[in-house]
């Protein structure tokens, strides 16, 4: 099989450090240190002057200025309103935006009596609240240092054997979990998403803190391109000693207009559901944003039956109360062994017609829409894994009675009133059942960028197998003074900006990237 492989190559004209993590200097990037709430999986939202609130950790740090920074735009100095005391010891800091500020999604540089944090992905200026939102979202990207690779081939084939790819095509690519996220990430970006959501197993091993700033890294660089990412944790990030250090926090709500995410904490290996705790903090939540539209991430999936139909299916009419036994047949294993909290979940859902909830962790499409005896959708969705080629069925399966899969991801879009969409991918339903082996989108299957990013500069190489272009922002860290060397270059590309934010320097073009595989592709 023929590929045209498309390099965009930086080359070095003077050299600069790639940024650390907590750098020699005043920087720190470790968000924890400082601040609950905003994180870098979990950005604050707002308007050109409108306000959003900082949550300050316990400890006495004192916030002395704020400035938001974009590779395009600013920086801005935020105005800090005033602070009040908030719940666990916290400091509530609210923080105000400039009314020319610019929508994009910001750096914010907080400078405190302890340093500066560096916040990637703070921030998030929208020029008016969206009455929709275009959901790009990923799952268990499962990112490692280790060797864990799957093999790609002829758009669909997906195997964790090279050489059982290489009897059905002669060049198989293969296709690590960094690469695939971030391809994945990169992707949604180009094409104009809302946001990304993540749902879980972000990196594969919980005490990887190399995988982290990797995972860091590829958030960073994805939400300096104005795409903000929202991310959980899942059982792989358990204990979540590193993923709240670096990431997030373990639950979370955010708001954006009219909608409210909620990220829960399904626990650890043994996938327990979220905590009586937390149920009874999203009912405080949902309480005081009444009219708002719930979204509700969690990685383990609520409904997953296998036994009656692995891909999931449509549930008509039953009421969580009096129909319990009928549906908690349906329910995944460790949520029907605590019946009392997932029964009052599902409750909750319907109560706060809640008309969408996101997870991931079985590494395969599935598909729910509960419909409840007033007639309101409730869908709850599960993505098959993004990462961790180890770990799921292969396209060709290996058990031809298994359903296949591949690395993927997609996009939701949710309106204002509730109305649930995929617009990529159709969902074939026959006597309530689901019957779409695939239910995402083939990226990265189908589409990868290869990074390396060094002292002496950076470059990216693409596959794109999606028999279309596709084109975007793309955002990368470079050694200042970096050009792009257009002898190494069969791309079109723009440069729209570069700018140096604290220690880091980058630069973002718009590029675009013809379909790689030609139409003869043996």
């Amino acid at each position: 099989m023929l590929r045209k492989v498309l390099p965009i190559l930086l080359a070095l004209t003077a050299v600069l450090a790639a940024a650390g993590y907590v750098s020699a200097g005043e920087y720190s990037y470790t968000y924890s240190d400082y601040l609950y709430q905003p994180a870098p999986v979990v950005p604050a939202f707002a308007l050109p002057g409108g306000s959003f609130e900082l949550y300050v950790k316990e400890g006495g740090i004192s916030v002395s200025s704020i400035e938001a920074v974009s590779v395009l735009h600013g920086p801005y100095q935020l105005e800090i309103q005033g602070t009040s005391p908030g719940e666990d010891g916290m400091t509530v800091v609210k923080v105000k935006t400039p009314e020319d500020i610019v929508p994009d999604t910001y750096f914010l540089l907080i400078k405190t009596d302890k340093g500066t944090l560096v916040l990637p992905d703070g921030l998030k200026v929208f020029k008016e609240w969206p009455k929709e939102l275009k959901l790009a979202w990923t799952s268990d990207t499962h990112v490692t240092t280790g060797a864990k690779v799957g093999y790609v081939c002829g758009g669909d084939y997906f195997q964790r054997d090279i050489y059982k790819l290489e009897e059905m095509c002669s060049n198989p690519i293969p296709l690590h979990s960094v690469v695939a996220t971030y391809s994945a990430y990169l992707y949604w970006e180009m094409n104009g998403a809302t946001l990304m959501i993540n749902t879980g197993d972000e990196v594969d091993t919980s005490g990887d803190m190399v995988g982290y700033k990797i995972m860091f890294d590829i958030t960073k660089d994805t939400s300096a391109g104005d795409m903000p990412v929202v991310g959980i944790k899942g059982n792989h990030d358990d204990p979540p000693t590193v993923y709240t250090q670096l990431l997030g926090p373990k639950y979370f709500y955010v708001t954006i207009g009219k909608f409210i995410i909620i990220g829960l904490d399904t626990g650890g290996d043994q996938g327990y559901p979220p905590t009586m705790d937390q149920i009874e903090w999203m009912e405080k939540v949902l309480d005081e944003h009444k009219g708002y539209t719930p979204i509700i991430l969690y990685h383990h999936p609520y409904f997953f039956d296998p036994g009656w139909n692995y891909l999931g299916g449509v549930l008509k009419g039953l009421d969580p109360d009096a129909d319990w036994d009928q549906i908690k047949v349906h329910l995944r294993r460790s949520w029907s062994a605590q019946e009392e909290i997932s029964k009052r979940f599902l409750e909750d859902i319907v109560k706060y017609n809640v008309p969408l909830t996101m997870s991931g962790h079985i590494h395969h499409d599935m598909y729910w829409l509960y419909i409840d005896k007033n007639g309101n959708k409730h869908y709850f969705l599960t993505l098959t894994s993004t990462g961790a080629p180890p770990d799921k069925e292969t396209n060709p399966q290996t058990i031809k009675t298994h359903s296949p899969t591949w690395y993927g991801s997609n996009l939701v879009v949710i309106k204002e009133d509730g109305t649930v969409e995929m617009p990529y991918v159709n969902v074939e339903i026959k006597d309530d059942k689901v019957q779409s082996d695939f239910m995402s989108v083939p990226v990265p299957q189908r589409f990868m960028a290869f990074r390396h990013i060094s002292k002496e500069g950076t470059a990216v190489k693409f596959i794109n197998e999606l028999n279309e272009s596709v084109s975007g922002p793309i955002v990368l860290p470079i050694p200042e003074g970096a050009k792009v060397d257009p002898k190494a270059t069969n791309i079109t590309y723009t440069i729209l900006g570069e700018r140096q934010i604290a220690d880091q320097y980058y630069i973002m073009l718009n590029v675009t990237i013809p379909p790689g595989c030609l139409p003869a592709c043996d």
